[in-house]
Formats: structure tokens, sequence, C-alpha cells
């Protein structure tokens, strides 16, 4: 029942606050949105920039949240600079821009069926169709955006938010992070008869999860970064209790349970 309520506490202050990012999405700043119409046609290229000052500065948006970029090849969903969302080289490395490039496509390729049956989603594979960068050259803002590979992402024609704000994506991303770690992986290797006889343990409500940049030592003497967890609600509960606390699905909440003896 409390974990219920969390949920739909933190549902309705998303969806009434748009600071604060529904789970497996992040605040960023996007400074062109590629608009196109239902059949994936640009219709134009907005610079979603505000003059602050006497600079341009670009609005914080509502994304799904960005991988870790390393040295390597990592593509985000349906938002990335523009190397990557439309395949052009800005700094001289083709065979890159190539890899990148395939990197962001296939994401969306794997989005499952309901996904991709969004309206949104197909319009942006009609639009990889028939994309061709010299035509982009006719748009004002095009110069700017091979000169300093800026972050994009699309929208459909007439609609207000994203297509990676649409209720499939969303949806999509709720469905990957609402998984609940067993018992018996939080508690390590000790029996289920172990885990039974423990007087009591705690559960933590945690709403997201991202790596440090600190290391700590296992038992096995191997080292493994420590999770950066922000916590939502602590309960303390028997082992018994675990089943009826933590069901398997858990609406609007990213859900894993860090358990410990309370000693």
């Amino acid at each position: 029942m409390i974990l219920q309520a969390l949920a739909e506490y933190y549902d309705r202050k998303s969806a009434a606050d748009n600071s604060l990012a529904p789970p497996g999405f992040e605040a960023k700043e996007i400074p062109f949105v590629l608009e196109i119409n239902a059949d994936g046609q640009l219709i134009q290229i907005e610079d979603a920039r505000e003059i602050v000052g006497k600079k341009k500065r670009a609005r914080s948006v509502l994304v799904p949240q960005g991988v870790k970029k390393t040295s390597g090849v990592a593509a985000n969903l349906l938002w990335d600079n523009a190397e990557y969302v439309l395949g052009v080289d800005t700094k001289g490395k083709p065979e890159r821009v190539v890899e990148q490039h395939t990197a962001f496509r296939k994401r969306i390729d794997e989005l499952p069926d309901p996904a991709k049956g969004d309206a949104g989603i197909e319009a942006i594979k009609k639009f990889y169709d028939t994309l061709d960068l010299e035509a982009l050259a006719e748009f004002p803002a095009w110069q700017e955006i091979n000169e300093s590979n800026p972050n994009l992402t699309f929208k459909l024609q007439s609609e207000r938010n994203l297509i990676c704000q649409r209720p499939e994506v969303i949806a999509t991303k709720r469905m990957r992070l609402n998984v609940c770690t067993p018992l018996s992986r939080a508690c390590g290797a000790r029996s289920h008869r172990e885990q039974m006889s423990s007087p009591s343990i705690w559960m933590h409500l945690i709403r997201s999860e991202k790596p440090r940049e600190s290391m700590r030592r296992s038992a096995n003497g191997r080292y493994s970064p420590i999770p950066r967890r922000s916590i939502i609600c602590s309960v303390r509960i028997r082992p018994s209790e675990c089943r009826l606390a933590m069901p398997a699905r858990c609406s609007g909440l990213k859900r894993q349970a860090i358990l410990k003896r309370a000693w």
C-alpha cells in the first residue's frame, strides 16, 4: 500500500511539474528540434534556444536518460548530437560517424512493438528512409548545426511535446525500469533458510541510479563502481513480508530492493 501510494504520488508530481523527470528520463538542453510531419518530411529545424542576456541558451527539456559516453560508440534514445542523429561528419571522422548514426537508428529499431506503432516513431522511420543531407542545407540553422554538432531531437508537426515524450515512449522506459531485485540476489549467497531467519531487513525505494567514479571492494576482492541512488522511502520489514511488500509491477517508479541485515 505504501509503495503504491508513493508511486501514484510521484506520477502526479511528474505530470504536474515538468522539472520532475519521470523514471528513466532527465532534463537536457536541446538547442535544435527537427519538426517532421506524419510522412517523415522535414518541415523545419526549430531553434529552441532563448536569449539570456546577450547569448542564446537552449531550454532544458525532458528526454530519455542518456547513456554514459566514453571513447566508444553509444547512442541515446531519440536524441543525441548531430553526428548520431543525422550522420553528418563535423570532425573529419566519416567512418566513426557512420557507426554512430547506425547505432542511433538501431536503438529506434529495437523499440518494442507498441512503441514502434506510435505515430511519432513511424514518422521518424519514414524521415530516415528519405534522408538527404544535401537538402538540409536549405534550412537556416544547418550551417550552425554543421559547425557546432549540437544535441537534436524530433517532434511531430503542430504538436507541442517531443516525440521522445509521447506516452508510448514513456511507457516503454517504465516497463524496462520496473524490475525488482529478487530477495535471493539481494542477500547474496545466503540460503533461503538463512534469509528467512534474518531478524529484519531494510528495503529502499529508489528513483534513479548512476555510476560513481569511486569504487568499492566486494567480498571476492574485486572492485566495482558504487551506484548513486536517490532513495525515496525506506521501510523496515521481515523477509517473509517481501513478497507482499514488493509486487512484480509498480507503476511509475524504478524499484530495486537493497537489502542488508539490521544488526
